[in-house]
């Protein structure tokens, strides 16, 4: 099989993150409990809400405010909520290898905060030809329309795609609708599932 597209998630793939910074910043700033931090996350369901576009960066500084008893501006907020993320530099040793002979574009369950953090600190991302991000697109992988949105923005067809994510039920997602799947679980392991499919030498 020949292949025309490589799909690629941004966090834990392409650049790493710490989701627990967040959580500590917000222990530092108020009286809450590591505990009651996650319980806002899952009682919120605020992570899910503003990665698919249902909230405004200025709706979840209001919520994070109140719940913690906070008055951050969004600046200070921005850089609390966004600054957790670290570069990947042999992931993007691997991206030099493949850019120029596939359509590269990244699949991204992410934020508009994070997303642009991201896009201003770390060029890896200026390597990819299209960027299908879960804000814009309005769902979450392993939704099918945003790998459906990603197969279209790259004039490509299932068979022909391969997409690389850390989540087994988002490769799988991508399985269902015919794309080839990797589980990215370490640079080495990824390069070496590369290289059987015969995109890498």
């Amino acid at each position: 099989m020949s292949y025309d597209a490589i799909f690629f998630d941004l966090g834990r793939v392409l650049v790493d993150f710490d989701q627990d910074i967040i959580a500590k910043r917000l222990i530092e700033r108020s009286n809450k409990t590591f505990s009651e931090i996650l319980a806002f996350y899952s009682q919120t369901n605020i992570i899910y809400d503003f990665e698919s576009g249902k909230l405004a960066p200025e709706e979840v500084l209001k919520s994070v405010n109140e719940c913690f008893g906070l008055a951050l501006s969004m600046k200070e907020f921005k850089l609390l909520w966004s600054d957790i993320f670290f570069e990947s530099p042999e992931m993007e040793k691997v991206v030099d290898l493949l850019r120029g002979r596939y359509r590269l574009l990244i699949i991204s369950d992410t934020n508009i905060l994070h997303y642009e953090h991201i896009a201003e600190r770390f060029p890896v991302i200026h390597k990819f030809e299209e960027h299908i991000l879960s804000y814009q697109i309005g769902v979450r992988k392993p939704h099918p329309l945003i790998f459906q949105a990603a197969l279209k923005r790259a004039n490509c067809i299932a068979e022909r795609a391969i997409f690389i994510d850390d989540k087994p039920k988002n490769v799988e997602g991508a399985r269902e609708l015919g794309i080839t799947g990797i589980v990215h679980t370490s640079v080495n392991e990824t390069r070496q599932e590369l290289e059987k499919l015969g995109v890498l030498p």
